[in-house]
């Protein structure tokens, strides 16, 4: 992947704080544009660990990245669901309930939305949704 020189969205959180609403409707346009992209292809793809660390900054632009645990879905399976093959992956707090059935779990690209609206969330209310996250890990 490229260099981006503007650093990732949780250092940027780190040192600003939460950022206005403009700003976080700005980058939340550019993520769901990215993973349009992603989720209609022909084989879409699922990144499966979105997160403020996973989404970098380059001359101003969105761009995702850390596609380890990404999931390709075959073009059999549509717009249907597939089965988790790595669970217990991802990041605890960013990804929705139907991830953590077990041997069950099956995922599609509505979890990457869930995460793209925790993201959202994260930008708006940061560092208050660290309180949130370490509820979810006492969960587990």
């Amino acid at each position: 992947m490229p260099y981006c020189n503007g650093g990732s969205l949780a250092e940027l959180l780190r040192k600003h704080g939460p950022l206005p609403e403009k700003d976080a409707k700005s980058i939340m346009l550019q993520l769901l544009c990215g993973l349009l992209h992603l989720h209609t292809r022909r084989e879409p793809i699922i990144h499966y660990d979105l997160k403020p660390a996973n989404i970098l900054f380059h001359d101003g632009e969105v761009k995702l990245s850390d596609f380890g645990l990404a999931k390709v879905m075959a073009p059999e399976d549509g717009r249907g669901s597939m089965q988790l093959t790595s669970y217990g992956s991802g990041t605890h707090g960013y990804l929705p309930p139907e991830c953590y059935d077990g041997d069950a779990s099956r995922v599609c690209p509505k979890v990457d939305v869930f995460s793209a609206g925790v993201v959202h969330f994260v930008m708006l209310f940061y560092p208050h949704q660290q309180l949130i996250n370490h509820a979810t890990q006492q969960q587990l």
